[in-house]
């Protein structure tokens, strides 16, 4: 890449040649000057080769631009010509047949014009005939603002009669002849007047060429009859007439008023006008020309003028009709409604009938279609059916009705023009696209029936839709929960949380309770359970449950309703689960399922109310847990199966359950893929399959920032995904203090993390980006880096000097240990973590540990003594391994030793310790080694602080893009 990126700038030069009866573009690359105005030519401008040396490269305008330089060079046009013809024919020779010549200039008028537009639209900077020894800024060019109208003049002699043109710019008379004007294009005229560039209204440019060396032409009386035939039948309308030494008859009778409708380029719009007819003349409400002149010839062959003057006041009556009908005028004698495309056609059409009243409507046909003006209103009757919703009802267009099952693929395809009849087309406004299309994305089209499944019920109330409710009713159950057994007084969010996930149940929905760590997801969990089996047993039509290995296998009787809930949890929260379960609701019956012998009690887990398994056994035992149904299956720390490629997610999809649940503090890690891997499992098909959600919620929302697509998801998930935050229901807890310590690396280590941060960059500068191997090679010197900043014996294990951090945080926990308080200690790194564990064997400071290499058993342990055994003063967690599920209330004091790129898995961390059943203030203090790297993962850590702490309030969503991780070597 470029050392200064940002110093060159594409130009366009208008070139002229001689023996090409035509002007024609070319691309070049300038650089700036000091004034960073476009300078001198550095190279030809390529498509593949313009963002190596400009980052900000809009690369679709330019590709249309560079597109018609290569088709407007002559050389091109030549080819094209002779593409067919065995003997080659030069260019001169094509334009000088005449059979051929207009159809040649009617393709380069269309596509010069077109390069001229876009260039006016997105200030392309042009310049005339650049060379390499000028500065662009020197021979640049500009975009006239307004159309340049025609001016004729008639001065009538004994004779003859003297014909001159003008060209009026505002209220400037201009003579071509004292200018330099060059015609860009005939049909319809553009002309580069001096240094800028102008179309001409109503003319076109050969008409123009007769005047550029002449202020004026005389026509002798002989000829002035067909002279005027020929010439004046063709301006007629088009130009503005003055006339001398004729006799003049005035009209002023406002006979017929149009309101007429155009396409503006430059607006991307329909727009209206008023097109006032008097007779022989007619004024647009844009035009400023206040009469017109007409040149006649009565019967006796003798020139007659006719003068038409415009009626300011009448005319002032309609524009004011049409504003109070609700349209905007642009100040120029144009009326718009609204913003869209066809806004102002479908305002006409639906205020129609006033409009008659007034004006002869005069609707533009599009692409070939008539456009009518008629209103169009569809009247929606959804009805529902079982587990979906009919999309039923009638489309109103004037006097015809039509089914609305009709209209509804136009609008799923975002075609805005509906068939009437003969040919002729209405458009469908915008708003029913609005409403319309993100239920018709999730809609399932059968024959001549649309349907949307239950699940996307909160897109239909999102958009005004209503029906009848019967059992598809989504209202809180206000019935009381049968909660006598459990063992817990719930606070009020509790009960609420519990009701809502019973909603869920009696509604046959899928949950995810995405409570904030701490506020006791899995005590409302167990209640909703408790309740859940309390329905079992006093329902009249479900059977006594028993063993059943299958679905077609026979039932072995147990003589009890068992609930038969499969409750899948990470490996360190078994035993949390147990407990709980014990303590909140021992009248279930609670199964643990795990360990080298869980094959003998395999056949017993339909007479179980609650079955406890990690997410490993679950996998390893699919074939059997997938013929089982259990009446539900909740999934705890359910980020666990975000990756929707991974096998627990694959797997877990096979398990039949009747009810599901999610639990999560984090539905959100690091991209919303993770998050419609969890709502595939609670309601499958909710987002629709991966590829659809990727592309119409995904991208659109990380990295457009479509506020749209936003609000759509947010609506489609609001009634499945329930959070609260401890600061929203929790305000009983002791208040969380954070703190953010930057520690001084020592000389030594300073030094070789400086060293290793250039021999990373010098080796990636080798590395082509594109290839698999860069992202590897940025995330394997990155880890090298942390490992650096928190001490060098990490990755250099001869290294004897010591470490900033290292010894700050041995002084933080001598001091907090010394008060008698108990510390959490996190790191990313189990070796860092040994360090501390080394030093603290040495001087006595009692401790545990939790890392993933540790058994079940020996976790709970650890778990055990640090929360009851008031000597053991210090806990080293793994961030992998201890950041979920604990309760870890013992301590007051949290230490995290550096900083992780996810900052979700921070707040699990803090989460241990700040939860409910916490007396004590409790104390964070992150570590950070400054000027290194974890300054910037700090930074990073904010940006991504945005992606979902709540999930209703989702606002940013960024993965660690390459762009990022560059960013991070900087």
């Amino acid at each position: 890449m470029s050392e200064h990126p940002a110093a060159y700038k594409i130009v366009y030069s208008l070139c002229s040649q001689e023996g090409v009866p035509f002007i024609y573009p070319t691309a070049f690359l300038v650089n700036l000057d000091a004034q960073e105005r476009p300078a001198y030519i550095q190279a030809s401008a390529r498509l593949d080769t313009l963002s190596t040396y400009i980052p900000d490269f809009q690369i679709e305008i330019h590709a249309q631009l560079l597109q018609f330089c290569e088709e407007l060079q002559p050389a091109a046009i030549e080819e094209s010509l002779n593409r067919n013809k065995k003997k080659k024919e030069t260019l001169t020779s094509l334009f000088g047949d005449t059979r051929i010549s207009k159809t040649i200039q009617a393709v380069i008028d269309r596509r010069m014009t077109r390069f001229l537009q876009i260039c006016k639209k997105h200030e392309v900077t042009i310049c005339l005939n650049l060379k390499r020894q000028i500065k662009a800024c020197d021979v640049a060019l500009y975009f006239g603002q307004d159309e340049l109208i025609p001016h004729l003049q008639f001065v009538k002699s004994q004779t003859g009669i003297q014909y001159s043109l003008h060209l009026l710019a505002q209220d400037e008379k201009i003579s071509p002849s004292a200018h330099r004007v060059l015609i860009l294009a005939d049909q319809p005229s553009v002309i580069l007047l001096d240094n800028h560039v102008f179309s001409v209204e109503g003319l076109n440019s050969a008409k123009i060429k007769p005047f550029l060396t002449k202020k004026s032409i005389f026509i002798p009386d002989r000829i002035s009859k067909d002279y005027f035939s020929g010439f004046i039948k063709e301006v007629m309308g088009k130009a503005q007439i003055e006339a001398e030494g004729f006799q003049i008859q005035s009209y002023s009778s406002l006979q017929r008023v149009v309101l007429s409708f155009f396409f503006d380029f430059f607006k991307n719009r329909y727009l209206a006008e008023i097109m006032f007819h008097y007779g022989g003349a007619t004024f647009a409400s844009s035009e400023k020309s206040s009469r017109k002149n007409r040149i006649y010839f009565n019967e006796g062959g003798e020139i007659q003028i006719h003068e038409f003057c415009r009626n300011a006041e009448e005319e002032e009556r309609y524009a004011e009709i049409l504003q109070q009908l609700d349209s905007e005028s642009d100040g120029h004698g144009r009326y718009c409604y609204g913003e869209t495309v066809y806004s102002t056609l479908e305002w006409a059409s639906r205020r129609a009938r006033d409009l008659r009243n007034h004006f002869t409507l005069q609707f533009p046909d599009i692409d070939g279609r008539e456009i009518i003006p008629e209103s169009l209103t569809i009247r929606p009757d959804i009805t529902f059916d079982g587990d979906w919703f009919d999309l039923q009802g009638l489309v109103e267009i004037g006097d015809l009705t039509f089914p609305l099952v009709q209209i509804l693929p136009y609008i799923r395809n975002r075609n805005p023009f509906f068939p009437v009849e003969d040919g002729k087309w209405v458009i469908i406004p915008e708003e029913y696209f609005a409403i319309y299309e993100p239920v018709l994305s999730f809609a399932v089209q059968s024959s001549d029936t649309w349907r949307i499944s239950k699940l996307h019920f909160p897109l239909l109330e999102s958009q005004g839709f209503t029906w009848d409710a019967g059992e598809s009713s989504h209202s809180e159950n206000d019935q009381p929960l049968e909660l006598s057994l459990l063992k817990a007084i719930l606070r009020p969010y509790q009960e609420e949380g519990v009701k809502w996930l019973r909603t869920h149940r009696t509604q046959g929905l899928g949950a995810c309770l995405a409570d904030d760590m701490g506020l006791g997801k899995t005590l409302q969990t167990i209640a909703v359970l408790l309740d859940t089996k309390n329905q079992l047993q006093t329902s009249t039509t479900l059977p006594k449950a028993g063993v059943q290995l299958d679905l077609f296998g026979e039932v072995i009787q147990t003589g009890r309703t068992a609930l038969a809930a499969l409750v899948v949890v990470p490996a360190s929260l078994v035993t949390n689960w147990r407990n709980e379960c014990r303590k909140y609701a021992p009248s279930l019956q609670v199964l643990v399922y795990r360990g080298t012998d869980r094959k003998k009690v395999a056949s017993s887990i339909p007479a179980y109310d609650i079955v406890l398994t990690t997410y490993q056994t679950a996998m390893a035992d699919i074939q059997m847990l997938s013929k089982l149904v259990f009446t539900y299956l909740i999934l705890d720390e359910s980020q666990a199966i975000r990756n929707k490629n991974s096998q627990s997610f694959q797997k877990l999809l096979q398990i039949q359950s009747a009810h599901k649940i999610s639990l999560s503090g984090t539905p959100i890690e690091n991209s919303l893929a993770d998050l419609w891997a969890q709502m595939e499992f609670i309601n499958p098909s909710i987002l629709g399959p991966y590829d659809f959600f990727r592309r119409n919620f995904q991208l659109p929302i990380e990295k457009e920032k479509d506020e749209e697509a936003l609000r759509t998801l947010k609506t489609l998930l609001g009634p499945y995904i329930l959070r609260r935050t401890k600061e929203q229901v929790a305000r009983d807890l002791p208040p969380l203090t954070e703190e953010v310590r930057y520690v001084e690396m020592s000389e030594e280590q300073a030094r070789i993390f400086q060293t290793e941060k250039s021999a990373a960059r010098n080796h990636l500068l080798g590395i082509n980006k594109q290839s698999g191997q860069y992202r590897f090679h940025v995330l394997s010197a990155l880890m090298r880096l942390r490992q650096i900043a928190n001490h060098p014996v990490l990755c250099e294990g001869e290294y004897a000097g010591d470490s900033g951090k290292f010894e700050e945080v041995k002084e933080t926990i001598l001091s907090i240990t010394r008060a008698d308080h108990k510390v959490l200690v996190f790191s990313s790194f189990v070796a860092h973590l040994n360090l501390y564990a080394e030093w603290m064997d040495s001087t006595g400071i009692s401790y545990v540990m939790l890392t993933g290499a540790m058994s079940p058993a020996e976790r709970d342990l650890s778990v055990k003594r640090f929360q009851e055994e008031d000597q053991v003063s210090v806990f080293l967690l793994s961030v992998k391994a201890g950041g979920t599920g604990l309760n870890l209330t013992a301590a007051d004091y949290v230490l995290i030793l550096d900083p992780w790129w996810n900052p979700f898995a921070e707040k699990q961390a803090i989460a241990r310790a700040h939860r409910i059943g916490q007396s004590r203030n409790v104390f964070v203090l992150r570590f950070i080694s400054a000027g290194t790297i974890e300054e910037k993962i700090l930074s990073l850590q904010q940006r991504k602080s945005q992606l979902s702490d709540d999930l209703i309030e989702v606002e940013e969503l960024s993965s660690l893009s390459d762009d990022e991780l560059d960013d991070l070597l900087d």
